[in-house]
């Protein structure tokens, strides 16, 4: 299975004033990574989204979606084949809560059978920052991972036989050593500590277990976006690189 997740950077968007647009490049670029699992953030209905739905329908996905005019979206695209039956997982969305949704927290979740006759939730998540400034922000942040972020991750890996939460959790750059910096109360370390208390494993490590870089135009660890993953086994793990 691969799993692929991307902060697109839009801005938040409101396409009738504006302007903002998905660009077909970006498009083509989530169209040939050809995940099975794909979180997306930052994305909104913007100009170009006809060429995102017609390339994403050809590639057989199926997705999931959190918009809210003039704020940036989540999106999880899942491959049909993966999920164990369609039409059950589209009528139990709302009635069922196979979707949950929460655009003041930054996350969305569904949960499905898969082919195998496994259940499994897909979190796509980005850790909003708020108007918080310098140390408080971080700490804010902090307070919402252990407060909100941890329990859902929590309920997800008791509730199902895989779990994919992945997503951009902002934690800025990694360091050995916090002291003295405004992020000492949420970073790389505590993002990884919190998730691998519960059980999950962080896929996006190096050979090393160490930090990898996933922010564009970086020349030192930037680990910002996050896979963590219950009931798989990582093979290998490519950063990519963003336009």
């Amino acid at each position: 299975m691969k799993i692929a997740t991307w902060n697109v950077n839009m801005g938040a968007a409101l396409p009738w004033y504006d302007k903002k647009e998905l660009k077909k490049e970006v498009v083509d670029i989530i169209i040939k990574v050809d995940a099975d699992i794909f979180i997306i953030n930052e994305i909104a209905l913007a100009t170009g989204w006809d060429y995102f739905e017609e390339k994403i329908k050809e590639k057989n996905y199926v997705w999931f979606s959190s918009f809210v005019s003039g704020k940036n979206g989540l999106l999880v695209l899942i491959k049909e084949e993966l999920i164990g039956n369609t039409k059950k997982l589209a009528e139990s969305l709302w009635w069922h809560n196979a979707l949950y949704s929460n655009n003041n927290l930054g996350l969305i979740k569904v949960s499905f059978e898969l082919k195998s006759g496994k259940t499994c939730s897909v979190c796509g998540f980005r850790m909003l920052i708020g108007d918080k400034k310098g140390k408080a922000a971080y700490d804010h942040m902090r307070f919402i991972l252990d407060d909100q972020v941890l329990p859902i991750a929590t309920e997800c890996f008791t509730n199902n036989d895989v779990v994919i939460f992945a997503g951009d959790f902002n934690n800025a750059s990694y360091r050995d050593d916090y002291t003295g910096k405004d992020h000492i109360n949420y970073n790389w370390q505590i993002i990884k500590s919190g998730f691998e208390g519960i059980g999950y494993e962080m896929l996006d490590v190096n050979s090393e277990n160490g930090p990898i870089i996933t922010k564009k135009d970086c020349t030192s660890g930037t680990p910002i976006d996050h896979i963590f993953a219950k009931g798989l086994h990582k093979i290998s793990i490519n950063p990519g690189k963003k336009p």
